[in-house]
Parts: C-alpha cells; sequence; structure tokens
C-alpha cells in the first residue's frame, strides 16, 4: 500500500516536470520565478520555489544558461537570478 503513495507522488512530480520542459520549449529561457509563477497558473497545486529549485539543479533535463539581474521594488536595488533552459540533449528528443 505504501508503494501506491510513492508511485503517486513520483508520477506528480514526472508531470511536473514534463510540463516544465514543456513550458521552457515553448517560452526559451526562464528565472526560477518566471517558471514559479507560470506553473502556478498551470497548476492547481503548483510546486513551491524550493522544490522548483530541486528539480532544477537535480535533474538532467535542465541547465544552467546565465544570470539575470531582477529589480527589487521594497528597497530600489536589484538581486541575481539563474536562467533555467532544458539541456540540449532533451531539446532535440521533442523533434
Amino acid at each position: 500500500m505504501e508503494t501506491k503513495v510513492i508511485h503517486k507522488k513520483r508520477d506528480r512530480n514526472r508531470r511536473m516536470i514534463n510540463k516544465i520542459v514543456e513550458m521552457l520549449l515553448e517560452k526559451g529561457p526562464m528565472s526560477i520565478n518566471e517558471i514559479n509563477y507560470n506553473c502556478q497558473k498551470l497548476m492547481k497545486w503548483g510546486p513551491t520555489t524550493h522544490q522548483l529549485i530541486n528539480y532544477m539543479s537535480r535533474r538532467v533535463e535542465f541547465k544552467r544558461v546565465g544570470v539575470t539581474r531582477i529589480p527589487n521594488s521594497t528597497d530600489g536595488g536589484t538581486y541575481e537570478s539563474i536562467l533555467w533552459d532544458v539541456s540540449d540533449e532533451y531539446a532535440h528528443r521533442g523533434d
């Protein structure tokens, strides 16, 4: 019975990762904030920011492509956010 719960969770993660891959292939490189915003629009129960960061950094489907500066509205400064994209191996599998 516990095995079914584990498989359901893995299936949910797999579906989430597939949706993120499709989104990145369609829209191009995005920061973690943009990915999180779009995931929240797509899914009723989207991943948290920490879950997204773990997906992006640990999965071979994703790669870091750069850094962008995002303005901070509270103090007028900026902060860096990593840009993520689909790795080359997985980008060509969709062709």
